[in-house]
C-alpha cells in the first residue's frame, strides 16, 4: 500500500511512501540510470513527475535531473524481470510496462487469495466441487483475515493433495482464465470465445453466450517414457460450429476453422505446476489449482531466416498483462509470470443443463437447419426418430 505525496516544488513532483516501511521513501535519483529504490527520507529528495502514459499514469524522471536532459527517463518493467528499471526513449509514452494505475486500496480485495484461487477452481477439471470447497469458502465469506493462515494449511496441505474433478466427455466447458490477476478483482471470470468474425477472442465470461460454450473433441490422454500424461483435444465452440485452428504463429490472432482435422486442429492441454527456470532458482509460475496451458508445438522460422521449434501458448493481453479487458487471443512462447496463458476448463453439464437449445447464436455465425445430437456433436443429416436439437430447437421424433 503506498501514498502519494507533492514535494510542493513548483516542478509538481511526487514522492511514494509505502506502508511497511514508513521511515522510507521511493524518489527520483539524480543521473537516471540507478533503478527505482527505497530510501531514507530526508526530506529533501527529488520526486517523480506524473506523466500520462497510454491509458494511465507514468513516474518520469525530471529532465533537469538526468545527465542527458532527456524528457524519456519513465519507470518501466525492464521486459517484464522482477525488478523495475528506467527506458529512456520515446516509445515508453506508449509502452504499458511504463503504465500505472492508482487505486484506493481496499484490503478485502488483497485477502485471502490463495483461498479465492481455489475457489475460482469450483467445478472445473482437476478442480473441486463445492462441497470440497466449503470450509474455505465459510472463511473467506467470513472476512476475518487473521484466519487466512488457516485458508492457506487447508489449501496447500488438504485440498492440494485431494481427490480432483476430471473430465467428463461430451460435456460443455468454458475455458476461462486462471491469472491471479484477476483474482482481486472480485473473481472476475475472463473466458475465451468465438467472436463475430470468427477469430479466438476473450472478455468477461457471459454465461448466456452460447459463442462461450467448448467441447473437448477426439480427447486422448497420451503419455512419455516418464510415464508423464498430457491430453490432446481439439477445441469445438457449439455456438460458432468451429473448431480453434493450431497453425497459430508467434504474437497472431489465434483464428478458428470449419473443416477439423484430427491431425492438424488438436492442441496440448497441459495441466500447469510449479516450476523453475533452468539453471536459475526463480519460479516460472505459483502454483495455481486447476490450471492448464493450451500448447501447439510447431517449426517456426523468425524474421531473422533461423528456425526452431516453438511451442506456442494461447494467451490473454497479447501475452503480458495490460489494463484492457477484453480483445483477441494471441498466441506467445513464454510461459514467464506475467504472461496470461493459463486457463480453467470449467464443466457447465450437458448442452441440454446449459439450454444449448435455447440459447441464441450470432446472426453471422449462425447457419440454417445445423442439427446437433444431445451431446451437442453437429449430425450431417436428419435423424428418422429421436430426440435431436434443429436450428436452436429441440426436435422429438
Amino acid at each position: 500500500m503506498w501514498a502519494i505525496a507533492p514535494t510542493g516544488s513548483k516542478a509538481q513532483t511526487y514522492l511514494l511512501f509505502n506502508k511497511a516501511r514508513p521511515d522510507l521513501v521511493l524518489c527520483a535519483p539524480d543521473g537516471g540510470d540507478t533503478p527505482p529504490a527505497l530510501t531514507t527520507a530526508t526530506g529533501k529528495e527529488a520526486g517523480f513527475q506524473l506523466v500520462h502514459v497510454t491509458y494511465g499514469y507514468g513516474l518520469r524522471i525530471p529532465p533537469e535531473l538526468t545527465f542527458d536532459q532527456s524528457e524519456n527517463w519513465i519507470v518501466t518493467d525492464l521486459n517484464a524481470t522482477d525488478r523495475l528499471g528506467y527506458w529512456n526513449s520515446t516509445a515508453a509514452w506508449r509502452d504499458t510496462g511504463c503504465t500505472l494505475r492508482f487505486e484506493i486500496y481496499d484490503p478485502t480485495d488483497y485477502t485471502f487469495l490463495t483461498g479465492r484461487a481455489y475457489l475460482n477452481a469450483e467445478n472445473c477439471i482437476d478442480g473441486f466441487t463445492p462441497e470440497q470447497l466449503q470450509d474455505v469458502r465459510d472463511f473467506v465469506e467470513g472476512g476475518d483475515i487473521n484466519l487466512e493462515s488457516e485458508v492457506e494449511y487447508i489449501c496447500e496441505n488438504e485440498l492440494r493433495y485431494d481427490t480432483r474433478l476430471t473430465y467428463t466427455d461430451g460435456h460443455v466447458y468454458a475455458i476461462l482464465s486462471a491469472l491471479p490477476h484477476y483474482i482481486p478483482r472480485k473473481n472476475v471470470q475472463m473466458g475465451l470465445y468465438v467472436d463475430n468474425e470468427g477469430t479466438l477472442a476473450w472478455k468477461e465470461f457471459d454465461p448466456k453466450d452460447n459463442r462461450f460454450y467448448f467441447q473437448l473433441h477426439d480427447r486422448q490422454v497420451l503419455q512419455n517414457d516418464e510415464g508423464e500424461d498430457s491430453v490432446v483435444a481439439g477445441l469445438y465452440n457449439l455456438g460458432a460450429d468451429v473448431y480453434v485452428a493450431n497453425d497459430i504463429e508467434y504474437d497472431e490472432e489465434v483464428t478458428t476453422t470449419e473443416q477439423y482435422s484430427e491431425a492438424d486442429n488438436r492442441f496440448h492441454l497441459r495441466l500447469m505446476e510449479e516450476t523453475t527456470w533452468p539453471g536459475t532458482s526463480e519460479i516460472i509460475r505459483p502454483y495455481v489449482p486447476a490450471a492448464f496451458y493450451i500448447e501447439h508445438e510447431k517449426e517456426y522460422t523468425w524474421s531473422y531466416g533461423g528456425k526452431e521449434l516453438i511451442t506456442f501458448c494461447v494467451s490473454l493481453h497479447e501475452g503480458g498483462v495490460d489494463y484492457y479487458t477484453q480483445g483477441t487471443a494471441t498466441a506467445t512462447s513464454s510461459k514467464f509470470n506475467n504472461n496470461s496463458n493459463i486457463f480453467r476448463f470449467k464443466d457447465l453439464g450437458t448442452p441440454e443443463t446449459v439450454g444449448i437449445h435455447s440459447v441464441t447464436a450470432p446472426t453471422s455465425q449462425a447457419g440454417a437447419d445445423r442439427i446437433y445430437d444431445l451431446s451437442g456433436r453437429r449430425l450431417q443429416t436428419e435423424p428418422t426418430h429421436g430426440v435431436y436439437i434443429k436450428n436452436g430447437r429441440t426436435v422429438v421424433k
